[in-house]
């Protein structure tokens, strides 16, 4: 931020994430969908690519530096939200395309994310979800 507290481009950091999920219509490409900070960590939620990208923040220099391997999801959940549960190291991912929940055991000091389970969210035989 400058001194009037207004972003400025020359201190941007961008960064280009490939891939494309198997739902041709809706992942085409990556679509980040929420930018989440946890434990000196930025989580990127890709719909596109159902991955989660867990990047280092250095709040010294603003940069970020992908942590560990991107986590897959399944293929064509289109996960959109991630929430960490406030005492437990957990993370909860909702996925838009499939109508799941992923649970997830992690370790923010590795960027370690464990699947513990997926949880559908829509009743059995509802296609329309």
């Amino acid at each position: 931020l400058n001194k009037s507290n207004i972003p400025e481009e020359n201190n941007a950091q961008i960064v280009s994430i490939d891939g494309h999920g198997p739902n041709h219509d809706r992942q085409s490409h990556s679509h980040c969908h929420q930018v989440k900070f946890y434990q000196n960590n930025l989580y990127v939620i890709d719909l596109g690519t159902d991955t989660i990208n867990v990047y280092h923040y250095d709040d010294i220099n603003g940069q970020a530096h992908l942590h560990c391997d991107r986590i897959k999801t399944q293929p064509g959940a289109g996960p959109r939200h991630i929430l960490f549960h406030p005492d437990k190291s957990l993370a909860f991912v909702t996925n838009e395309l499939d109508s799941t929940t992923n649970v997830y055991q992690i370790d923010p000091m590795i960027g370690k994310f464990e699947h513990l389970q997926t949880i559908t969210t829509r009743r059995k035989n509802d296609e329309k979800g």
